[in-house]
């Protein structure tokens, strides 16, 4: 049963990410002058929530977090499900800006955009390594809190995915790319980006060698999963 409700949450994970796509640190370093409240509240929520997830994340932490009062963060953003409501937005609305960035720019080729997409997906995950899980988390305990967030771009999102694949046959039809379905492109995006990073503890401790390179091991997966990537796609 618990095999069964992860690949429920990892399916989940990929729908909701695509939704999206229209739309364990404990210091609290010194903020710089430029940096506003509201953005260090923002930036110490961030932290507070994938550490620990919504249920484990407290309010006056994120405040400390902050260097704020408590009473200053329920002024400016009132709860921690608003908190959590916007902290989720940004991040996934950031994953829809590089994924949906194969849009536009005619004067570079499909392929190339694609290609930029894919490494630019990869760089985000392996700066925000604990995004994914965390998302999985979420969706497993209370998958209704993240839908609130993902309903009122179910529409958008549809069209958005409509536009690649029509792009996509476009291409296919005049023998650029292989013919291929725009959601298995983008959940092949996602889940050798995603496992490349998530999966490196867990390498890393059958291997010594990845280990101690674990720079370099992240650079050559980069490679690789854009290989792969292109591999499939090219004509």
């Amino acid at each position: 049963m618990e095999i069964l409700n992860y690949f429920v949450s990892l399916r989940q994970y990929f729908y909701s990410t695509i939704l999206l796509m229209t739309t364990d640190n404990t210091s609290t370093p010194t903020p710089p002058d430029h940096v506003s409240t509201e953005e260090r509240i923002l930036q110490a929520a961030e932290e507070e929530f994938l550490a620990k997830g919504f249920d484990g994340a407290r309010t006056i932490a994120i405040a400390q977090r902050a260097d704020v009062t408590h009473a200053m963060l329920h002024y400016y953003y009132r709860t921690k499900q608003k908190l959590f409501e916007i902290v989720v937005s940004e991040k996934l609305s950031d994953i829809s800006e590089i994924l949906f960035g194969i849009f536009g720019a005619e004067d570079v080729s499909f392929l190339e955009r694609v290609k930029l997409g894919v490494e630019r997906h990869f760089d985000f995950i392996a700066s925000n390594p604990n995004l994914p899980l965390f998302l999985l988390m979420e969706l497993n305990r209370n998958p209704e809190r993240i839908k609130s967030v993902l309903t009122p771009n179910t529409e958008k999102a549809g069209k958005m995915l409509a536009l690649l694949q029509r792009e996509i046959d476009i291409n296919a039809a005049a023998g650029l790319c292989q013919p291929i379905d725009a959601m298995m492109l983008l959940s092949d995006i996602l889940s050798l980006n995603i496992m490349s990073v998530m999966g490196l503890p867990i390498i890393a401790t059958l291997y010594d060698g990845v280990g101690q390179n674990a720079e370099r091991f992240i650079a050559d997966r980069r490679k690789e999963v854009v290989k792969t990537i292109m591999t499939r796609l090219k004509p």
